[in-house]
């Protein structure tokens, strides 16, 4: 009985697991409608043409994710979820390429009258931070208040991307990368910076540490900066970024979770989310990451340093003009300043002593960008089974432990039974 309840469990705990599991087809397309549009034909020849990359994660009931990556301005992530209706994402090239102030409209729906646009999310990476950490205190906001701080700031305009290799994308895999052919001597030396992306179909985790866990809500993203020269040698990196959510909600937050198995990477027990809108995971987005980063092309523990991040601060007006350059406000529209919550946060790479980025000049970072609600580290299906076995065996022996000894006494206790009326008296010898 014991051996057949240690099974049920484990089937159980297989079942919850497979089933919680939604898979999508993802299709992506690198600029849509281009071969279309004069401007845009015309752009792609000269190298003029900003990356800008379309994927649609669809399923059979028309619940629709649809993704948009681009490095027009800054390297950007745009996520829409439609739902009742099949639709496309429709991209205006004379729009995006105008040199107007304004790329409202830029992106539309097809079938609109039919559909229900749910959400709209959006991320930008703004700002490369270089800053002299003469104390090693990893620290930005001691930096930023310091009266003679050292360092650089490089907003991501001033940097010009490589061609697009689509060798990847049936995979829906891909690199937006800018090297040393396309920046000074001063900023770089045979090194690189470089944001890769994809776009999963169902769940799964990432192959390297730290093995983060992904759904088929999200795109998974790896920040990369490999011999890029830092201007000093106590320099630390940090990225500014900016999310854009829909609704307006103002409850955006940031919360780191702990969690209670280490399984998969060693030594972190901490996951960090960024939730739009914590509330109401129907109409929120996410940023997800482990606050750990590595500094070396073998991660470990030898290689492991910790990610930071900073206060949500609101957009100011200066914020507001850039944004209205970019692909946020071509999916936004009005909405973009009317309706939406839109805050900017600071993440920083290093720690206290772990010999700055100069060291191996290499930091990577992994995280996901996606709707709803964000997954979470649970004990894996080798851990629960191995759990339930080693809790099953010991309660096994002690239930068959038991019913031994219980019969042992029962027997024991039967065969002391002297009757009052019976054989007893007829073997007593006669007088």
């Amino acid at each position: 009985m014991a051996a057949e309840l240690l099974k049920t469990t484990i089937f159980f705990f297989l079942f919850v697991i497979v089933d919680s599991s939604i898979s999508r087809k993802v299709v992506t397309t690198p600029w849509p409608g281009c071969d279309k549009n004069a401007q845009c034909r015309q752009a792609n020849k000269t190298g003029e043409l900003p990356h800008l990359l379309y994927t649609k994660a669809s399923s059979p009931t028309h619940d629709n994710l649809h993704y948009v990556f681009s490095t027009k301005e800054f390297p950007t992530v745009l996520i829409a979820r439609t739902t009742q209706f099949d639709t496309e994402m429709l991209f205006d090239w004379d729009v995006i390429l105008s040199d107007k102030s304004s790329l409202f409209h830029g992106i539309k729906f097809t079938n609109l009258n039919k559909i229900k646009i749910d959400y709209k999310f959006g991320l930008c990476f703004t700002k490369l931070i270089e800053y002299n950490d003469e104390d090693d205190d990893a620290d930005l906001n001691k930096w930023e208040k310091s009266k003679d701080k050292q360092g650089k700031i490089r907003p991501f305009p001033e940097f010009h991307w490589q061609p697009l290799d689509l060798h990847n994308l049936p995979d829906n895999r891909f690199v937006f990368e800018t090297t040393d052919d396309n920046m000074t001597a001063e900023d770089s030396n045979n090194g690189s910076l470089s944001f890769s992306f994809h776009i999963p179909d169902k769940e799964g985790r990432i192959s390297e540490l730290p093995s983060q866990k992904y759904i088929a809500n999200e795109t998974v993203f790896e920040f990369l900066m490999d011999k890029y020269t830092p201007s000093q040698n106590n320099s630390r990196f940090a990225l500014e970024t900016v999310a854009v959510s829909l609704g307006g909600s103002k409850k955006m937050e940031v919360k780191t979770v702990e969690t209670i198995d280490d399984e998969y990477s060693p030594g972190v027990f901490l996951l960090t989310n960024w939730l739009t809108n914590p509330s109401d995971n129907s109409r929120s987005g996410f940023v997800q990451w482990k606050p750990v980063s590595y500094l070396g092309e073998t991660r470990g523990r030898k290689t492991v340093t910790k990610v930071k991040h900073y206060d949500l601060l609101s957009a100011d007006r200066a914020d507001d003009v850039t944004l209205n350059a970019t692909l946020l406000s071509a999916l936004f529209g009005d909405d973009l300043f009317d309706k939406s919550d839109i805050k900017k946060m600071n993440i920083s790479f290093g720690q206290s002593k772990d010999g700055f980025y100069l060291t191996n000049n290499y930091t990577v970072w992994n995280g996901a960008i996606g709707y709803g609600t964000p997954p979470k580290d649970e004990i894996s299906l080798t851990v629960i089974i191995i759990i339930a076995t080693g809790l099953g065996i010991p309660v096994l022996v002690c239930i068959v432990g038991g019913i031994y000894t219980i019969q042992r006494v029962v027997r024991k206790k039967r065969s002391q039974y002297e009757p009052i009326n019976g054989s007893a008296d007829q073997n007593r010898p006669q007088k």
